[in-house]
């Protein structure tokens, strides 16, 4: 599953009201297994001084292994994109991701795990792209794959917000290793969740996880309005082992 939350600020609340429960009861309506999220705050002013949401929402779902991947320091305290795992976390991996024009630093964040009844590790990241010029993005795409293609003989998942529309120049360059889970010309709406009208939110897989795993569905789900975007789910089924993606 992939995930923006929005700070966990829902639109439809007050400018400023948190609510977690909203995000948590998402992902647990899903039975996800592996969720990547964006937008998350770590003890920052606006969500308060001693909330880590990645803490939180992995009390409030039960899944107990988290990874928080720091974009930038922000109101006194951290924020980024982070990972929620149903399965033991055996490494975590950090990568700053070229500036963009909006002065906001990004990162991907990944994250090891081992799955039932496998003896392959997969790997799983969480990003968010530069929101409005594609030429930042390109070059963080370009970055994003140099740091993947050490793993290219490993699985390895990448979900995340990329703010791009499914034929633009960044999704093109991100199939270069990439596969997407939904079919180019009828990924479902994922922003805004009162309008949505843009497919920007994303979960895709390496040639190594496509040769082990078919894609079962792909689905936005709609109509959750604990967050501007809609999260992502993916199921992915392989000979040994099921389990659901979830981006938020």
């Amino acid at each position: 599953m992939t995930y923006n939350i929005r700070h966990g600020n829902p639109p439809s609340g007050k400018d400023g009201m948190i609510d977690l429960t909203q995000c948590a009861r998402v992902i647990i309506g899903e039975h996800a297994d592996l969720v990547a999220l964006q937008e998350v705050d770590v003890n920052t002013q606006r969500t308060g001084r001693n909330l880590n949401e990645i803490e939180e929402l992995a009390r409030l779902t039960g899944l107990k292994y988290f990874f928080f991947s720091k974009s930038m320091d922000y109101q006194g305290g951290e924020y980024g994109n982070a990972l929620l795992s149903r399965f033991p976390i055996k490494d975590t991996f950090r990568y700053e991701l070229p500036l963009g024009t909006s002065e906001e630093q990004r990162s991907i964040g990944i994250i090891r795990v081992e799955l039932p009844a496998s003896k392959y590790p997969l790997y799983f990241a969480s990003t968010h792209l530069e929101i409005s010029d594609e030429s930042v993005r390109l070059l963080q795409v370009k970055k994003i794959l140099e740091i993947t293609s050490v793993y290219s003989q490993q699985q390895f998942i990448l979900a995340g917000d990329m703010n791009s529309l499914p034929l633009s120049e960044t999704i093109r360059k991100l199939q270069e290793g990439f596969t997407l889970s939904c079919n180019i010309n009828k990924c479902q709406p994922t922003f805004s969740s009162d309008k949505p009208t843009q497919t920007i939110d994303y979960i895709m897989i390496n040639n190594r996880t496509k040769s082990l795993y078919n894609i079962i569905s792909y689905t936005t789900k709609s109509n959750v309005y604990a967050s501007d975007h809609f999260p992502v789910i993916t199921v992915l089924k392989g000979s040994f082992v099921n389990f659901q993606l979830f981006t938020f």
